[in-house]
């Protein structure tokens, strides 16, 4: 909603920008006037700034006269990037204003990645969509303007702060129906942790990727629609960076951010390693945890997730073509990625007190430890899945929640004693 200022808060402003030497000015190049008053209303809660009008087309910069876009500190564009003239008219812009004037371009539609990564290669500061609300438009100002309008003297270099980068977790499925997706999703949930015994706050950010691309249902688990951002990266030549990943991402009430799977049916092969590569490396720059639901397929891609993995879960029952099928994944991870740590989740069965000769069997097939059991709750799990919601959310004292709550605060250690080893 917008905030319509008062009289007296408007008389307060223009107050200050009479006795203010100096004015911050902007001018709004566009024919359509709502376009420049919205400006005219983000900036009269601005001090010192000031609103010029240009009733002119972007595309026409080329041929207004000399000098108009000078003395301006940021520029306002109407800009239809399908269009090429207004493409030209953009280059003419950036090429006519003065170094230190940014320039904000104001758009009618959704633009794909391709499309907001050309104009802010050709010097666009931000992109924003006609239909911005004037209390939004204000802000993004402000912030743009605050440089023109407290200069200072650059502080001194300061030593330069280690690089975040959050741990990347795999999620496998032995074979289809172990409920991999399901894992991944309640184990996302419980790395988000609390900020203290009574706060609903998360107190680390987490993010979720299907990278099922033909079968992933993470969005409908979370009772999230699908906006197209995984195929619009999938058609795109370019890979995504940590800006559009950082609006990409789909907010569940949870506290959990999802890049889900798209719903219209693609190839296998649309996905690059470059894609994959770029997509974990800009979360993991963002969020604490990165879990990540693997594709049921071998697909040629696997490799950059099998590299940055700090852990890979692998979820199994404890039937023999289940156990058979995990023990060939094992070795094919571990062939690509011999370093890396994979601990085993029996989905749909409680943890028993003594292992039965079938468990030992298995645990000897895989030579590895089945670690992690999640008991069965179809109840629960029903309940959960028709309130769009985590277990934990849906069910909180069931057993099924405290399985999940184990096998987070198990990952997580596993995690650490991980990056506490020598390289």
């Amino acid at each position: 909603m917008t905030t319509q200022p008062t009289s007296a808060e408007i008389g307060k402003m223009q107050a200050g920008a009479r006795m203010s030497e100096t004015q911050t000015s902007v001018l709004v190049l566009s024919t359509a006037p709502e376009i420049a008053e919205l400006v005219e209303a983000a900036a009269v809660l601005l001090a010192n700034v000031s609103v010029e009008r240009c009733e002119s087309a972007i595309s026409e910069v080329g041929s207004l006269e000399a000098g108009i876009t000078n003395g301006h500190a940021l520029v306002i564009a109407d800009i239809a990037p399908e269009n090429a003239d207004d493409m030209q008219g953009l280059r003419d812009l950036v090429a006519a204003v003065p170094d230190g004037t940014a320039i904000i371009a104001m758009t009618h539609h959704d633009l794909p990645l391709s499309a907001a990564r050309g104009l802010t290669r050709l010097g666009v500061r931000e992109i924003l969509p006609v239909s911005v609300s004037a209390d939004e438009l204000r802000e993004v100002m402000r912030e743009t303007l605050a440089p023109a309008q407290t200069p200072a003297p650059a502080p001194p270099p300061a030593p330069a702060a280690p690089v975040h980068r959050g741990a990347v977790i795999a999620v496998a499925s032995a074979r289809g129906g172990c409920g991999a997706t399901s894992v991944a999703l309640n184990l996302a949930h419980e790395l988000l942790g609390r900020a203290g015994l009574f706060s609903r706050k998360p107190a680390r950010k987490v993010a979720l990727v299907d990278l099922d691309l033909q079968f992933g249902d993470l969005g409908t688990l979370l009772d999230l629609e699908d906006r197209g951002t995984m195929a619009q990266i999938l058609r795109s030549d370019t890979p995504p960076d940590e800006s559009y990943l950082a609006s990409a991402m789909q907010c569940h009430a949870s506290g959990l951010h999802l890049l889900g799977a798209p719903n219209e049916p693609v190839p296998l092969d649309a996905m690059s390693a470059d894609h994959v590569a770029a997509i974990l490396d800009g979360l993991a720059a963002q969020y604490d945890y990165v879990v990540v639901d693997m594709p049921h397929a071998l697909v040629l891609w696997l490799e950059p997730i099998l590299k940055r993995a700090g852990l890979m879960l692998l979820v199994t029952d404890t039937s023999v073509p289940s156990i058979r099928q995990c023990k060939r994944l094992i070795d094919v991870y571990t062939e690509d990625a011999p370093m890396l740590p994979i601990e085993i989740v029996v989905n749909g069965e409680k943890r028993p007190l003594l292992m039965s000769g079938p468990h030992k069997e298995a645990q000897n097939a895989l030579g590895n430890q089945l670690k992690h059991w999640v008991p069965r709750n179809d109840r629960m799990m029903r309940r959960a899945v028709d309130r769009g919601e985590p277990v934990m959310r849906a069910a909180p004292r069931g057993d099924v929640a405290r399985a999940f709550a184990k096998l987070a605060t198990g990952a997580a250690k596993s995690l650490s004693a991980t990056r506490r080893q020598p390289e």
